[in-house]
């Protein structure tokens, strides 16, 4: 055999092996988060949910600030629950310690099973 085709037989078999290798990729690691929890006490929840569609510019602002610092919660992690409050729309919201940082999420959050209260439609 010459020493061209030997290459070229090579080189062939190297761009098989390596478009071979790029279909096959390892399983990719799912993590899961169940909420975003906001920081602070239960009151920060309680004001974030009563003034959700408050457009003021300090409104908007501590809203940004809120969400910008807010933590990931994974599943099953565990919590201790110090506070509750109910929102204005009649939703639990609760104030607990993960890692030792105060937050504060849904009560739903916390136990999935818990629902939401439906929203009131507005007054004709």
């Amino acid at each position: 055999m010459k020493r061209s085709s030997v290459f070229a037989t090579l080189a062939g078999t190297a761009l098989v092996v390596v478009a071979a290798s790029a279909t096959i990729s390892a399983p990719a690691e799912t993590i899961a988060y169940s909420y975003a929890a906001l920081p602070g006490p239960v009151s920060n929840c309680q004001w974030f949910d009563d003034n959700l569609n408050d457009r003021s510019i300090d409104a908007i602002i501590r809203q940004t600030d809120l969400l910008y610092n807010r933590a990931a919660l994974p599943p099953g992690v565990a919590v201790t629950v110090s506070q509750t409050a109910t929102t204005a729309r009649g939703d639990q919201v609760a104030q607990f310690t993960v890692n030792g940082r105060l937050l504060c999420a849904g009560a739903a959050a916390l136990h999935p099973e818990m629902t939401e209260a439906t929203p009131t439609p507005p007054s004709p």
